[in-house]
C-alpha cells in the first residue's frame, strides 16, 4: 500500500508537529491541510509535501489510530 512516510523526527518534534494543525472538533480534520489528527500526515507539519512509501503495514496501522482517537474522543 502507498501511504505517506512516518515522520522520521523524535516524539518531541511529532508533537510540536502536530500542534502546528488546526483541527476541526465536528470533522476531525486540519482546516488547513485535511489530514487527521491520527493518520501519519499529523506527524508532520502542517502544509508540507509529505513523501510516500510502500508500507504493507499503513491500512492497520491507520484503523488502529482511529480506533484509539475515537475511544479518547467518546470518552
Amino acid at each position: 500500500m502507498n501511504s505517506p512516510m512516518r515522520f522520521p523526527g523524535t516524539p518531541e518534534q511529532i508533537e510540536a508537529n502536530r500542534r502546528t494543525h488546526s483541527f476541526q472538533m465536528d470533522t476531525d480534520r486540519c482546516w488547513d491541510c485535511d489530514c487527521r489528527p491520527w493518520g501519519r500526515i499529523a506527524e508532520w507539519p502542517c502544509g508540507t509535501d509529505v513523501p510516500r512509501v510502500d508500507d504493507d503495514n499503513a491500512l492497520d496501522e491507520f484503523l488502529t489510530g482511529f480506533v484509539a482517537y475515537a475511544a479518547v474522543v467518546e470518552g
